[in-house]
C-alpha cells in the first residue's frame, strides 16, 4: 500500500472520531450529560491516533520527503499543514483543560469544551480535505518511486516501533466502542 493510501485510510478513522466528538459536543450543548470517561476516551483517540501516530508520520516522514523534493517548509502547503496541526493541538489542550469542569457541571467549562470541539472538528475536516485532495496528490506526483517506497517502509517501522502506532488496533477498537456508546445513547434518548 502506498504511503498516501495509508494516510488516507487513517483519515477515515479520524473522521469517525470527529463525528463522535461532534455528537458529544452537541449533546452537551443541548444540556444532556455525557460521561467524562467518554469525553476523555475520544480525546485519547485524538491525541494518540490522530496526532501522535498519524500526524507523527506526516511530520516525521512525509513533510521532510516533500521538502527534499523542493517544497519549502516555511511557506506554502507544508507551512499550512504544520500550522493546522499546531492549532489542533492547542484546541485539544483546551478541551482537555475543560474536562474536570465539564464533569463538575460547570457551564463555562462545558462551553469551552464544546466551542473547542466544534472548532477542532471543523479545522480537521478542512485539513483532511486539503491533504487528501492537494498534498497527497502532490506527493504522489512529485516523489520518485524510491522515495515512495521508503515512505511506506518508514510508516511500517513507525507502526511496529512507535508507541502510539503500536496502540493503533487498541485505539481503533476504543473508537468502535465510543461510536456504539455515543450514537446508541443519542438514538435511544430520542426514541
Amino acid at each position: 500500500m502506498k504511503a498516501t493510501e495509508i494516510l488516507m485510510n487513517e483519515h477515515r478513522a479520524i473522521e469517525r472520531g470527529l463525528s463522535v466528538l461532534e455528537r458529544c459536543a452537541s449533546r452537551l450543548t443541548d444540556g444532556d450529560a455525557v460521561p467524562v470517561r467518554t469525553l476523555s476516551g475520544i480525546l485519547n483517540f485524538i491525541r494518540n491516533f490522530a496526532d501522535k501516530c498519524h500526524h507523527g508520520k506526516e511530520e516525521g516522514f512525509l513533510f521532510p520527503a516533500l521538502q527534499r523534493s523542493g517544497l519549502p517548509k516555511q511557506a506554502g502547503p507544508l507551512a499550512v499543514m504544520q500550522e493546522e496541526h499546531d492549532e489542533g493541538r492547542r484546541l485539544v489542550g483546551e478541551m482537555s483543560g475543560a474536562l474536570d469542569g465539564v464533569g463538575a457541571g460547570e457551564p463555562a467549562a462545558t462551553e469551552t469544551f464544546c466551542r473547542s470541539a466544534f472548532e477542532f472538528a471543523g479545522l480537521l475536516r478542512g485539513h483532511i480535505g486539503k491533504e487528501d485532495n492537494v498534498l497527497f496528490v502532490m506527493a504522489d506526483m512529485r516523489l520518485p518511486e524510491a522515495e515512495k517506497t521508503r515512505l511506506a517502509e518508514d510508516f511500517h517501522t513507525a507502526e511496529t516501533t512507535g508507541e502510539a502506532c503500536l496502540m493503533k488496533t487498541e485505539l481503533l477498537g476504543n473508537l468502535d466502542r465510543l461510536e456504539a456508546e455515543i450514537f446508541r445513547e443519542t438514538d435511544t434518548a430520542r426514541s
